[in-house]
């Protein structure tokens, strides 16, 4: 009978051998290089948390770990771990990816080659070395890549892929996102491969990292942390972490060189320092968390249920907290320090670094309290004061139902808002902009007999499906053709930011279904974030010289306590944010924004770059009264050249 002998690579790779996990098989063989406990083995009681991770990598159904921390708290050791576990127990090609050439370079020298040195477990695998590359005695090699390179990132079939510090990678023109390129790499080992991403969040919501843990995995998980004095679990929050001061006033430095910082119980009250820190993280766990959006300042986290189910996909949050290198006090005075920053970049800093999450730098934030400043008391509801000289409308198109919100314009170009509400049909709308007018008071704050229209309305194309064959935008231009009658406008958001504030445009066609329009229809682009920042400028600044103000009195209400409170919630629905590209804009914290929605297009028929702009209507009625004497009239709506009303409306 034949015989053969296996090679030692053969017999390497067949050896049996107990079934083990990543975090017992680290703390055997992984040395720690840097560090209070350099050049010791890994030790599981220091950072307890980070056999979790680790652990969870190694389950067989799971394909990917998402890990967004802090620094120095050892999310790169929980990574190096796994890479080395990956070299052990997995044979197969694997990549170690870094965010450019100079990282690559630093981590080969002063991680991997000492990693690979000290371990006696690793050093035996190692069959050759060269630069950006390990081959191993079994045949599989690591390639280190650089985000840099898209020759580096595009070439190879990786089984085991490892992404450090990803939200440093950068996209270049043409050359794709490095992320979704590394990923790209393991397609072939789609039922085998295994993918881990560590990085501290940078910037806002838009973080790569973040968004991993956000959206693209199965489950979100936290360090649950046991009170040492009570037993009561909770999640760590920010808020959580206070200086104790005795009242007196204690500055950033007097709190770290006193070491005043605590992390307040949510169960007890009691306040822990490091050390009950400390041991309240040893008794913790992993646990399944929701995520709310990261609209304003730091995101909202809450406690999820049982899972049910087994996740391929798995993003751990690991806030800088749990780390037993880093002081309660550290953490108190740089949340000090943050606060006090007159800019956004200390609170992004701490935000990012200090609790793994994005910031969003709050640039504007209109407060209930400035709205209410505004309320004229002795001015009742649907009535313009004396002396306006225009009555602009917003209405905000919905899927069932529309809002709308009038403006009087004062000659300083100062308005009131005297009326809004809800109406239903198209034909309210029609009707109302048409048909409606409003007493215009005296002196004395009573009827004075005359009576002003409306100039000018904008209405909103948008809205979505329906319940019918059209969409509701061509609801909207069909019924501005019939309806518009120079005065009803439609308008739209622009997409990017526009000068002038607001430009007009000729449609030819209907959406979707690709209809000619006969003559065509205007429909007005308006940049609404200039818009906004300038109608909140007048609403809450009380140094602005043009005001926006609210009627007090409604006769019609027997309670007018909450008079404004559904306008007042719609006003404050959107904060002006600054993105991390610098950009402003405007972002929705609340669904109920309609009444906003309508002020803006009532503001925006207001404006001076709306062609024929209300301060031209201004400049003409008062060279007409020079001329002849006679009083100012409301400006006449400008005509409209349309097409003749189509059968049907």
């Amino acid at each position: 009978m034949p015989s053969f002998r296996f090679t030692e690579g053969e017999r390497f790779l067949f050896r049996r051998r107990p079934p083990i996990t990543v975090s017992e098989w680290a703390a055997r063989h992984i040395v720690v290089q840097d560090g209070p406990y350099r050049g010791t083995r890994l030790r599981p009681d220091v950072s307890p948390y980070l056999a979790g991770i680790m652990d969870a990598w190694g389950r067989p159904e799971v394909e990917e770990i998402c890990v967004c921390g802090s620094p120095q708290t050892g999310k790169t050791l929980a990574m190096y771990s796994c890479l080395g576990y990956s070299m052990d127990r997995r044979p197969g090609t694997k990549m170690l990816a870094m965010p450019d050439d100079k990282a690559k370079d630093r981590v080969e020298a002063e991680k991997l080659r000492p990693l690979l040195a000290r371990s006696p477990a690793l050093a035996r695998l190692v069959d050759k070395m060269t630069s950006g590359h390990v081959r191993l005695k079994e045949g599989s090699s690591l390639y280190l890549s650089s985000a840099q390179s898209q020759s580096q990132r595009a070439s190879i079939t990786v089984k085991d892929l490892f992404l450090d510090e990803e939200d440093l990678y950068m996209a270049f023109a043409g050359q794709g996102d490095p992320v979704m390129d590394f990923r790209e790499r393991t397609r072939s080992y789609s039922f085998d491969r295994k993918i881990m991403r560590a990085s501290k969040p940078v910037g806002d919501a838009g973080s790569s990292i973040w968004r991993a843990i956000t959206g693209h995995v199965d489950a979100t998980m936290a360090y649950e942390v046991v009170c040492p004095i009570c037993g009561w679990a909770q999640i760590p929050r920010p808020d959580g972490v206070e200086a104790v001061t005795a009242g007196e006033k204690a500055t950033p430095a007097e709190i770290e060189r006193r070491r005043l910082g605590r992390y307040r119980c949510e169960g007890c009250g009691g306040l822990w320092d490091d050390h009950g820190r400390d041991r309240a993280v040893a008794g913790g766990r992993w646990v399944p968390i929701h995520i709310g959006e990261a609209d304003l300042s730091l995101p909202r986290l809450e406690r999820a249920g049982p899972l049910g189910f087994s996740p391929r996909r798995i993003g751990f949050w690991l806030p800088s907290i749990l780390a037993r290198s880093v002081s309660l006090s550290e953490l108190a005075a740089s949340g000090l320090r943050a606060g006090q920053d007159d800019g956004p970049a200390g609170r992004q800093a701490h935000a990012n670094a200090d609790w793994a999450m994005p910031y969003v730098a709050v640039e504007m934030e209109p407060s209930r309290e400035a709205i209410v400043s505004r309320i004229v008391k002795d001015l009742p509801a649907r009535a313009v004061p004396e002396g306006a000289i225009a009555l602009t409308c917003g209405v905000d198109t919905q899927k069932r139902g529309f809002y709308y919100l009038v403006l009087a314009w004062m000659p300083n170009m100062s308005r009131y808002v005297v009326d809004y509400g809800r109406l239903a049909e198209f034909d309210e709308v029609a009707g109302f902009v048409h048909g409606m007018t409003y007493p215009v008071l005296d002196g004395r704050g009573d009827e004075s007999g005359a009576r002003m229209e409306i100039w000018r309305c904008a209405m909103d194309t948008g809205g979505g499906a329906t319940d019918g064959v059209y969409s509701r935008t061509e609801e909207v231009y069909e019924f501005l053709r019939m309806y518009g009658h120079g005065r009803i406008w439609g308008i739209k958001g622009a997409s990017r930011d526009q000068t002038p504030t607001v430009r007009w445009t000729t449609l030819d066609k209907m959406p979707g279904q690709g209809t000619a329009i006969k003559g065509g229809l205007m429909l007005f682009m308006v940049d609404t974030g200039k818009v906004k920042s300038g109608l909140f400028d007048t609403l809450v600044n009380p140094d602005a010289a043009r005001k926006t103000w609210l009627y007090g009195h409604d006769p019609l209400r027997d309670d007018q306590a909450g008079l404004h409170d559904e306008l007042i919630g719609h006003l404050t629905a959107e904060h002006q944010i600054r993105t991390s590209k610098g950009r402003l804009v405007w972002k929705q914290v609340h669904d109920d924004n309609h009444f906003l929605d309508c002020l803006m297009g009532a503001t925006a028929c207001g404006d001076v770059s709306w062609t024929p702009s209300l301060h031209h209507e201004i400049m003409r009625m008062s060279e007409a009264r020079a001329v002849s004497g006679a009083p100012e009239r409301t400006p006449r709506p400008a005509r409209q050249d349309r097409p003749r009303r189509a059968a049907g409306w």
